[in-house]
């Protein structure tokens, strides 16, 4: 069962290196969406974003959670660029996006509801080229991914990113994850995961099958493991430094 990290329902509180993570995660999104959207033929763009663990979508603080990370990116991404557009003469372009949201814990999941539901009523106003549908799921993930899958195939949607923020690292299989690379023509994962294990995990010579690892992922790995000055970089690896 998935390890809740949060009390969501009593305010939950802003870690610093879950904002950290987040400031992360919304400037890799937004530039997703501009790179994605520059190409001057294009006049449409669509793509499926799944938040697999979404939790609650607001801190006590006030701070956004990845829900309405993603609905504020959207808004102010979709009006950055097509702004640029019109500066460069070009046609505004039109971006079509399902968002899923999805949180195991039933007072969590009502929660998420209510607070993402008034950014969803904004978005068609503060970004009228934004077609924004929002759909919530109550499932553990394991669960909930083959019908996820086949929700967006329906949608006929090839762009897909999966926001997998798990708590506990180990409620998201290999297996998912390589359907999920394979399933798409492109695919993007965020998977949270515990820098410890990454390091545990890279023998010097086998993967974990016993296999021998190819020789390029092999240097890759040394090359990581000889730069001791990136890996003495506490912050760089998510640890709060007092």
């Amino acid at each position: 069962m998935t390890e809740r990290s949060y009390e969501w329902e009593e305010g939950a509180e802003l870690k610093d290196h879950t904002k950290k993570k987040h400031a992360i995660l919304g400037e890799y999104f937004r530039q997703y969406l501009i790179t994605r959207c520059q190409l001057p033929q294009r006049e449409k763009f669509r793509l499926a974003v799944v938040d697999g663990f979404a939790g609650g979508g607001l801190y006590k603080c006030g701070a956004y959670g990845s829900p309405i990370l993603f609905i504020d990116t959207l808004v102010k991404a979709t009006n950055e660029i097509n702004a640029r557009r019109a500066a460069q003469s070009m046609k505004p372009i039109e971006i079509e996006c399902l968002l899923i949201l999805n949180d195991r814990e039933r007072d969590v999941f009502e929660l998420l509801q209510k607070n993402v539901s008034p950014h969803k009523a904004g978005a068609p106003t503060a970004a009228p080229n934004l077609h924004l549908v929002v759909e919530f799921y109550n499932e553990a993930f394991e669960t909930l991914y083959p019908v996820v899958k086949a929700r967006i195939k329906r949608a006929n949607c090839s762009n897909v990113i999966f926001n997998l923020d798990q708590c506990g690292y180990t409620h998201v299989t290999a297996q998912v994850i390589r359907d999920i690379m394979t399933s798409w023509q492109k695919a993007e994962v965020v998977l949270t995961f515990m820098v410890s294990s990454l390091l545990a995990y890279l023998s010097p010579d086998k993967d974990k099958t016993g296999a021998q690892l190819e020789p390029a992922v092999r240097e890759k790995i040394d090359a990581i493991l000889r730069d001791q000055g990136l890996l003495a970089k506490q912050q760089w690896l998510g640890v709060e430094v007092l």
